[in-house]
């Protein structure tokens, strides 16, 4: 491996710490959480608080597990939304089903396991027509991915470097961004 590129932080500062990196990480992307649900949105779903009122009318949402970066930043979208009317914060967690990563959660709506999911902007849109996006307006919610060099992979530092300067670069965002990413 001669480039890791990451989502969680502490998965990248654990690769840093390990005496194996040149430099330090850096950040070339970020993405941001947005509501999908089933094509054609019957429940109108227009941001997090009509997540809750799936919730408490009988209806499932998929957030990715808690150990993930989606699912983590998916609970601090949630953490200020009220419970259906019981003043508690967030969805009721029996109507939550939790999967391993964002394009898991994704899945269980296009399978109709769920009425609507946090997920990454990428995802979303990699889903094409199978799910309707739903921005989430003025939301700061999002992850930054990192990267960095790694010593000992194929041995091509220089190859490793400007692989992640491209990364940074106006084409290289620009690439990016066609993706969703930001």
């Amino acid at each position: 491996v001669d480039v890791f590129a990451s989502a969680d932080a502490a998965n990248v500062a654990q690769v840093a710490s390990s005496g194996r990196t040149c430099g330090e990480p850096v950040a070339f992307a970020t993405n941001d959480l947005v509501i999908v649900t089933r094509p054609g949105n019957e429940y109108e779903v227009a941001g997090p608080g009509d997540l809750a009122r799936l919730v408490a009318g009988g209806e499932v949402i998929a957030l990715c597990a808690e150990s993930a970066p989606c699912g983590r930043l998916a609970d601090e979208l949630l953490a200020g939304v009220e419970a259906g009317g019981t003043g508690a914060a967030g969805p009721d967690e029996s109507g939550v089903t939790r999967a391993p990563n964002a394009r898991a959660t994704l899945g269980a709506v296009v399978r109709g396991d769920a009425a609507a999911a946090v997920v990454y902007r990428t995802d979303a849109l990699a889903a094409g027509d199978s799910v309707e996006l739903v921005e989430v307006a003025g939301s700061p919610v999002s992850t930054e991915y990192l990267a960095v060099t790694l010593e000992g992979g194929s041995g091509d530092l220089d190859l490793s470097s400007a692989f992640v300067e491209m990364l940074t670069s106006r084409e290289g965002q620009a690439v990016l961004a066609s993706g969703g990413f930001r």
